[in-house]
């Protein structure tokens, strides 16, 4: 299967589709125990999943050139001049407020940020800390501009592309998908 790289980019796209189900499930599911009074154990424990569930998206999406913004843009230039603002246009097409990508790039350097993000704002207001929504909608929007500002290049993914990467990454994911059906 990881020979055929037709199946293989296919099977990343469908495994990308069902991770980010699974990370939907998990939000709503960590969202409903703050809303019902969870005990703090299990609020944590749905805020741990959720945020493992977002870098294996990362890990995931790394595997296949397909996923990274920059190697898409490196094969752009491939065939001829591009003009030095696509760059900047690509990462502003793909982090906008209406319609995000699913990139390696965003998942890993904005995605998992985020969730850090808003985990430090639950956890504080679950300790009776005063932190305005104002507050957690200013660090996102710092988040997305640092993002834009960032060279693709240093972004850009790092693992070396293995077939036995790829079924370590499998691995990790049917465990976890055991974690999600565990929620109900």
């Amino acid at each position: 299967a990881y020979a055929n790289p037709l199946w293989f980019r296919d099977a990343v796209d469908i495994m990308k589709t069902l991770l980010n189900r699974a990370i939907m499930t998990t939000q709503i599911s960590l969202t409903l125990a703050l809303y019902d009074g969870k005990s703090e154990g299990g609020i944590q424990t749905l805020g741990a999943l959720r945020k493992t569930l977002t870098e294996s998206l990362a890990d995931l999406l790394a595997e296949h050139a397909d996923f990274s913004i920059y190697e898409s843009y490196q094969k752009l230039s491939e065939h001829g001049p591009v003009n030095p603002e696509f760059e900047t246009a690509l990462k502003n097409n793909a982090e906008n407020g209406y319609c995000r990508s699913l990139t390696y790039e965003q998942v890993k350097h904005v995605y998992v940020a985020e969730f850090e993000l808003y985990w430090d704002y639950i956890n504080k207001q679950c300790d009776g800390e005063a932190v305005s929504e104002e507050t957690l909608e200013q660090g996102a929007r710092a988040l997305s501009q640092a993002f834009i500002k960032r060279p693709l290049a240093d972004m850009a993914p790092q693992s070396p592309r293995t077939e036995a990467s790829f079924r370590k990454i499998l691995g990790k994911l049917i465990s976890l998908a055991d974690d999600v059906k565990s929620l109900g």
